[in-house]
């Protein structure tokens, strides 16, 4: 990275750490004075919370100047805990890490069977942004000007039918490297999250998709989509 040699032809020693922070990246910035975290927890610039936020630990001491002008939250301001389908959003300031779809997405909801909160998923299959979407401060902060990088290879492939159907390879070497808070080596979760969204947004054409995964390779996409069919017999659908 262009910053980070520069950084290093100073003369400084540099680390950081592109994946996960080499320091709570939130807190920091909102330290180093650059903006503020705002009910939903995200941290935003005057420009909203679309950030993509970065730490460099160097080995010399820094001035700390917090200077920022943004306006704070509304005070009777709720819309993104409404906003949050599993009520992850407690109160200001405050998530359950637990019931965050976008953790039930990535990080946790290993088997979305057991997970109560599944049908609370919607059209979700990574992530989740209805707090974000919902906050005031974000209107018309997502501009859509920069180009994501090669996005054409993934863009069409970004059904659920066709994630469910993915090879392997693809989704190891395409998708999971936009998409790579689920792990490697758990690639599977891709297929499975992507069953959910089909049984919590069903119509007709899915059914052969969902019927074609029960022969996956992964027990557990096999053992997602025969629970899908099961839940969907159960409304007399299949």
């Amino acid at each position: 990275m262009a910053f980070e040699k520069y950084l290093g032809d100073c003369g400084l020693q540099v680390a950081t750490d592109r994946d996960f922070g080499i320091t709570a990246l939130r807190w920091a910035a909102m330290q180093s004075g650059i903006g503020i975290i705002r009910k939903n927890n995200f941290f935003y610039t005057e420009k909203g919370s679309y950030q993509y936020l970065e730490a460099f630990l160097i080995d010399v001491p820094l001035k700390h100047i917090v200077e920022n002008s943004i306006r704070p939250c509304a005070e009777k301001c709720n819309l993104c805990m409404r906003a949050c389908p599993t009520h992850s959003l407690e109160a200001p300031y405050m998530m359950c890490r637990n019931t965050c779809v976008s953790c039930l997405t990535t990080w946790d909801g290993w088997d979305l069977r057991k997970e109560p909160l599944q049908n609370k998923f919607g059209k979700w299959i990574y992530g989740c942004d209805a707090c974000q979407d919902a906050c005031p401060h974000n209107k018309n902060a997502w501009q859509e000007k920069e180009v994501f990088p090669a996005l054409e290879k993934c863009s069409k492939q970004l059904t659920y039918s066709k994630i469910v159907l993915a090879d392997y390879e693809w989704i190891k070497t395409v998708l999971r490297p936009k998409l790579w808070y689920i792990p490697e080596g758990k690639e599977w979760r891709y297929k499975i999250n992507a069953l959910n969204a089909m049984l919590n947004n069903y119509v007709e054409e899915y059914l052969s998709i969902i019927r074609e995964a029960c022969d996956d390779e992964y027990v557990e996409v096999r053992d997602m989509a025969k629970w899908v069919l099961e839940e969907l017999q159960k409304r007399n659908i299949n």
